[in-house]
């Protein structure tokens, strides 16, 4: 998902859509998903992308949107749980 429909599906500016995701990127390294060939949820929840470090590209783009995905989850989790 880019900046701008990001933008529009959370109803903010472009600009704050962009910091919101310089910011997930900052927080949730992928580099250290590709180190290790997984990403780790605060709870130490394990999800293993095989395909991040593939030579093949559509493969290694399809395991970077799962860590992307994965990312948003936990934040939005996290959300949810502070409503309650």
């Amino acid at each position: 998902m880019g900046c701008k429909s990001l933008a529009e599906k959370l109803e903010v500016g472009e600009e704050e859509a962009q910091l919101f995701v310089n910011t997930l990127h900052a927080t949730y390294p992928i580099n250290q998903c590709r180190t290790n060939g997984f990403v780790v949820t605060l709870l130490g929840r394990r999800r293993f992308l095989p395909a991040i470090n593939s030579n093949n590209a559509v493969q290694r783009a399809q395991a970077e949107r799962q860590y992307s995905k994965f990312q948003l989850r936990i934040i939005r989790r996290k959300q949810d749980s502070s409503y309650i």
